[in-house]
């Protein structure tokens, strides 16, 4: 069973996905940006940040779709690095497990 991610690939999808929703939000953000703000305010923080909006530029948006979209492929990278070294010592955990199963039966591979 091979149990092996591509971290290439994770990191590649999830900075892409990352990158598009960014995109989404900043044009929310400039088109109306106090309704945006007043809906993921009460959405996701249930507080009211009425009138704390900042306008979008477009250095800001290069800038925020640059350290979103990287940073989530750094943080995707990582991730899937951190599976296949942790899968791998799995593996060779239960392969030495039953090296030492056949050695205590007296089949030695």
């Amino acid at each position: 069973m091979n149990r092996k991610l591509d971290v290439r690939a994770a990191a590649l999808a999830a900075g892409s996905i990352a990158a598009l929703v960014y995109v989404l939000c900043t044009v929310f953000c400039a088109l109306v940006p106090e309704s945006t703000v007043v809906y993921l305010s009460t959405v996701f923080l249930h507080v009211d940040l009425t009138g704390l909006y900042r306008q979008v530029t477009w250095g800001s948006f290069v800038a925020g779709l640059l350290g979103y979209g990287l940073g989530t492929a750094v943080v995707a990278g990582a991730t899937a690095w951190l599976y296949n070294l942790l899968a791998r010592m799995e593996g060779e955990r239960s392969l030495s497990a039953s090296q030492r199963d056949l050695a205590a039966a007296g089949r030695a591979p």
